[in-house]
């Protein structure tokens, strides 16, 4: 499972309120409402990432040591739509790996992307994924006790 983790130099709304602080009254007051429009936002888009997205961090919070993302990584939101969706298939192919050694094959698998908006930008991006995998043992169709348990299978419905 991969997340975007808050670092302490990232800004929020409440920190870019007081980055403006030590503007006078009225340029405050215009600022406040090029944001509300969606006219700052539109031209941060414009010029590329805002600070927010730019040093976005993701890392693995999973307890599977043999995956990508380990220690926070900086990506921005290009590199996390590709990153992030391929992070969560390593977790499904070593599962899958696993399962196989272990003779269990894979009963169903769920990979989930999930989204965000960038509070400074507007900006949509990945903020992190989920893998769910469910194994389950073969029956070994050879060992007596198996194929007892396992009988014809069928059953008369009909009454």
């Amino acid at each position: 499972m991969l997340n975007n983790i808050a670092g302490a130099n990232m800004p929020n709304y409440t920190q870019r309120a007081q980055d403006t602080a030590h503007m006078p009254t009225a340029v405050q007051n215009h600022i406040e409402n090029l944001t509300e429009s969606g006219v700052l936002r539109a031209q941060t888009q414009e010029l590329g990432d805002c600070y927010t997205c730019s040093n976005r961090r993701y890392q693995d919070v999973s307890d599977d040591p043999g995956v990508s993302f380990q220690a926070p990584t900086r990506m921005t939101p290009n590199q996390a739509a590709m990153a992030v969706p391929n992070h969560e298939r390593e977790h499904y192919m070593r599962e899958e790996a696993n399962a196989i050694r272990e003779g269990r094959e894979v009963l169903s698998n769920q990979i989930r992307i999930f989204h965000d908006t960038c509070p400074e930008c507007g900006r949509s991006y990945v903020s992190g994924g989920e893998t769910r995998t469910v194994t389950a043992y073969r029956p070994d169709e050879e060992d007596p006790q198996v194929a007892e348990l396992i009988g014809g299978g069928l059953m008369d419905l009909q009454a």
